[in-house]
């Protein structure tokens, strides 16, 4: 297909993009290239062709991203804080405190919550994952998993809604999204960083 220019960004580690899940846009994430180390996330409408303004996400480093499935929002992980972007309007809104360094953030299919995993185990012998309320800004209770030594650094939410997949380099962990209990995790002896879910 015909590709899209947006204007090079460059971190220390590999930019990030991100589609949208119901909706043509997709967002590129990363440190400015030149003149301030600014952290940004820019997106193209995939119908259109067009480019938006890159918005900068104040305190944001090399961070864990994720898009809500219709495309007009974004959320920013900026150490223990989540922070909601609106992509329509370029604004960001106010911060949702986690009590966890993040490492990886999911957005449920309904757009109405996010999962927010730990960068580095939160005590001896557990991984965290926190749902949180993105209407309300509130996290609730963590949910622990057996990733420990290793930290969460990607989380899928399957189509239906119902399982969330963890990545933690040794395992994949499935989460009941509706009991908030992890399964059994599936091993992985070659590690992972990420998941992709087929249909």
């Amino acid at each position: 297909g015909r590709p899209f220019v947006l204007p090079p960004l460059s971190s220390n580690s590999l930019d990030t993009l991100l589609v949208a899940a119901a909706a043509p846009v997709a967002c590129l994430t990363g440190i400015t290239a030149s003149g301030p180390q600014d952290y940004v996330i820019e997106c193209v409408n995939l119908a259109t062709g067009t480019t938006g303004k890159p918005i900068t996400v104040p305190g944001a480093g090399d961070s864990a991203a994720a898009l809500a499935p219709d495309g007009r929002s974004a959320y920013i992980a900026s150490d223990s804080l989540l922070v909601p972007v609106n992509l329509v309007t370029g604004s960001t809104g106010r911060p949702i405190h986690t009590p966890i360094r993040i490492g990886a953030v999911a957005v449920t299919t309904d757009g109405r919550t996010a999962y927010v995993g730990n960068l580095k185990p939160y005590h001896p012998g557990d991984g965290v994952i926190i749902p949180i309320d993105l209407a309300k800004g509130t996290a609730h209770a963590a949910i622990s998993v057996p990733s420990y030594p290793y930290s969460i650094t990607d989380i899928v939410i399957s189509r239906d809604g119902r399982t969330a997949y963890a990545a933690a380099y040794s395992s994949v962990i499935p989460i009941d999204i509706a009991t908030g209990k992890p399964a059994k995790p599936i091993p992985m002896p070659s590690g992972v960083s990420a998941v992709i879910l087929t249909a």
